[in-house]
């Protein structure tokens, strides 16, 4: 849930709460204040008729004295009982008690409460939408204000996720007037920074590396090529210098491939053709031939269409190499390897371990899932970055005992 839904929740509940609260309270309150007038008004009207009345003479078996509407009059126990007031039918009733011509009579005067409940309730539905109208335009205005004033840190995530630490300008997020956006921007600011600047420290120095070791690496290879045709060679020296030899040349196809992979990152293969998908993995194959036929493998090709891309042949050609080479390395004895391209996907699959790999870890660098020592960890690095760079997505899935590795480069 949103930060802002979040607060608009609260506000919310809030004012459901208070209206729950206030309307009850509300009417509790108007009701008390009517009955509290017509009290007072009873009260009124009863200081206003007994002194009227103690002068009359009522006379025995004489008709009761003519009174208004709501007022009346008649003969009491000989002990009289004090005022009351009290609510009886929808009517307000006073009742007192008085002496004319040495006889006790009992005065009672009373109010009808229809109309003044009806006002009540007519008062009360008006509070009450009024109260509903001011809340909900305070919720729509506290949105609408809430929506502007975090519209600077909705920006600043925008930004934030379309960068790049490999853009080549700094983040520059939008000023805001807002202390804590202000300085939120800036430690965003330098945090990007920070990074931006240790990648290119990273990035530079890979590259020096990897340009570097080229020559001495390729000076060690020819040393020891001459150092193999030198008479006469005992049989341990040739095994020690086939050693060297073998490592000298995994050091250098792993140069290679961190050489690869900076070019990659640096976009230093910026011409792109239309090519085919189809022919080049076919021409690929021919180029494999010998792994295949040397580990008996059993090659099915589908192609419902020879998927054209527009791209580096260069890196359509290192992408595929690796996912082949991969699929052949990591095979076993009598296996199977099927290209297939249909819909704008390839897929490469191949029997191999009979168990799935790890999702997680298979495209990281120097992730391996094999003891072969010829596997440098590197491959699938490689793939993931050529499909970074055109906007490519790369899968894999373990199905029917068959290792699917799936390039989406058509949606």
């Amino acid at each position: 849930m949103k930060l802002l839904n979040k607060t608009l929740q609260y506000y919310f509940w809030l004012s459901i709460v208070l209206l729950m609260v206030a309307i009850p309270v509300f009417y509790y309150v108007l009701q008390r204040i009517v009955i509290s007038n017509i009290d007072a008004s009873l009260e009124a009207t009863k200081t206003q008729l007994i002194p009227r009345l103690r002068v009359m003479e009522i006379h025995p078996g004489a008709p009761q004295p003519r009174l208004d509407d709501g007022i009346t009059l008649e003969k009491a126990p000989t002990r009289p009982g004090s005022d009351s007031l009290y609510t009886s039918d929808r009517h307000r009733l006073l009742t007192s008690y008085l002496v004319i011509n040495r006889e006790t009579y009992r005065l009672q005067i009373k109010s009808s409460l229809a109309n003044h409940q009806r006002l009540i309730g007519s008062i009360i539905i008006f509070q009450s939408v009024l109260l509903i109208l001011l809340l909900s335009g305070l919720l729509l205005i506290n949105q609408s204000l809430a929506r502007r004033i975090w519209k600077p840190f909705y920006q600043t995530l925008r930004k934030l996720r379309a960068y790049k630490v490999d853009d080549p300008a700094p983040l520059q997020l939008a000023p805001s007037n807002i202390s804590e956006f202000k300085e939120l921007n800036t430690a965003v600011e330098q945090l990007a920074e920070r990074s931006r600047q240790s990648y290119l420290s990273q990035k530079e120095f890979a590259e020096n590396a990897s340009h570097e070791l080229r020559t001495p690496l390729a000076v060690f290879q020819g040393k020891l090529e001459m150092l193999m045709q030198t008479n006469p060679l005992t049989e341990d020296q040739a095994a020690l210098i086939t050693e060297l030899a073998d490592a000298s040349h995994r050091m250098a196809r792993l140069n290679k491939g961190l050489l690869l992979l900076t070019r990659i990152q640096n976009g230093q293969f910026p011409e792109t053709a239309d090519v085919s998908v189809r022919d080049t993995a076919r021409h690929l194959l021919g180029q494999y031939e010998p792994q295949i036929a040397q580990k008996q493998l059993r090659v099915e090709e589908d192609w419902l269409d020879q998927l054209e891309v527009n791209m580096s042949p260069n890196l359509l050609e290192v992408l595929l190499g690796n996912l082949l080479s991969n699929a052949i390395r990591h095979n076993v004895a009598g296996g199977k390897l099927l290209v297939k391209g249909a819909n704008g996907t390839l897929t490469v699959s191949n029997t191999g371990q009979p168990y799935p790999l790890q999702e997680d870890r298979i495209f990281q660098r120097f992730a391996k899932n094999s003891k072969d020592a010829e596997s440098m960890g590197l491959g699938l690095e490689i793939v993931r970055k050529v499909c970074d760079l055109y906007g490519f997505e790369v899968k894999y899935a373990w199905e029917h005992g068959l290792h699917n590795f799936q390039v989406i480069m058509k949606s």
